[in-house]
């Protein structure tokens, strides 16, 4: 005999499957393959879970769910639905609708679904996906993984050692504490390290990348990318495009790579490397090592003891230029190892190419 429960009167309408017959349970609907032990039918109904491992699925309408307690499987449906996934190892689906999902203590993954999402990991290592739309999605504590998707998404990653990639749009990334890998992916990306050792990546577009605080590895990618290194000993690529490089304070290594880019090292003492392009390198305050590389470059040492290289041999362009060494690259057309630069007329030596020396007074 078939038997079911229904909450009546001022409690929300909620029917739980329990003991069904052969065919009703194969009618069940299901969430992530697995049949549904709680459904809800109608509009406007707070839905709540038990203490053990629930499949609830939402059919119709805005919901609020409270799972509770369990690892439980639980599916959004069309409308705005809130889930609060509770304790437990979870795994939510909001589907459509610009739903809100929070994940509680555990290791749960929760994915928003079409609409504009708001999703929160919390305590636990998490996977967060927003998919479709324009979603803000927080890992929260723990070491989490948040995927945008599609849209203009906004990701945190809240404490712990996590993974964010905005992948398509234009989209924020926000590390915060904890090393933090982060890819902006394609779009004109906003991505922020936090407060120790980064991993940052702008994938295609035109990228804005800080890595605040800690030694960080930042790369522009394709696109005209803005990078602030912030403070710490950083490591900063430009990559492809037209990019501007800022060191901040620590002993950096700058690399504008292809375009025409402006790079400065800030303070401490710095690497800086134009690449290819026409650019503009400043070392900044330190002892900095400056190369323009390929490209007609202005090069200017900045306050120290800097060495400073380019093509056009302008040397540093300093006010201290006397405490600094500059060159250019050699020519070897112009270089011959039998004999020395004859040199200025007024030289008091000279060379003939058997190497003896000439007084510059005597017939040559």
């Amino acid at each position: 005999m078939m038997r079911t429960l229904l909450a009546l009167a001022t409690a929300p309408t909620v029917l739980l499957l329990s003991g069904a017959t052969p065919a009703l349970a194969a009618s069940a609907p299901t969430c992530m393959g697995q049949r549904a032990t709680i459904v809800s039918t109608s509009t406007s109904s707070l839905v709540r879970g038990t203490s053990r491992a629930d499949v609830i699925v939402i059919l119709h309408g805005a919901r609020r769910v409270e799972a509770g307690a369990g690892n439980d499987l639980i599916c959004g449906g069309a409308g705005s639905d809130t889930i609060l996934a509770g304790d437990g190892d979870d795994r939510v689906y909001g589907g459509g609708g610009n739903d809100q999902i929070r994940g509680g203590n555990g290791n749960d993954a929760l994915r928003g679904g079409a609409g504009n999402d708001a999703i929160y990991g919390e305590a636990g290592t998490d996977n967060l996906m927003g998919e479709a739309g324009n979603d803000r999605a927080d890992g929260g504590a723990g070491n989490d993984k948040v995927l945008g998707g599609l849209g203009n998404d906004v990701l945190v990653g809240g404490d712990g050692n996590d993974a964010l990639s905005g992948e398509a749009g234009t989209d924020r990334l926000e590390g915060g504490a904890g090393s933090d890998v982060l890819d902006g992916g394609a779009g004109d990306d906003q991505v922020s390290g936090g407060t120790e050792a980064d991993q940052l990546r702008g994938g295609d577009g035109d990228d804005t990348l800080s890595g605040d605080d800690g030694d960080d590895t930042i790369e522009g990618q394709a696109g005209d990318d803005t990078v602030a290194a912030g403070a710490g000993d950083d490591v900063a690529y430009g990559n492809d495009g037209n990019d501007t490089l800022s060191g901040g304070d620590g002993a950096d290594a700058l690399d504008g790579g292809a375009g025409n880019d402006r790079v400065s090292g800030d303070a401490g003492d710095d690497a800086v490397v134009g690449g290819d392009g026409d650019d503009t390198l400043d070392g900044g305050d330190g002892d900095d090592a400056v190369d323009g590389e390929a490209g007609t470059d202005s090069v200017r040492g900045g306050s120290g003891k800097d060495t400073c290289t380019a093509d056009s041999n302008a040397g540093c362009d300093d006010a201290d230029a006397d405490d600094d060494t500059s060159s250019a690259p050699a020519d070897p057309d112009n270089s011959d190892p039998g004999s020395s630069d004859p040199g200025d007329p007024d030289d008091p030596v000279r060379t003939n190419p058997d190497g003896s020396i000439v007084d510059n007074t005597d017939p040559v």
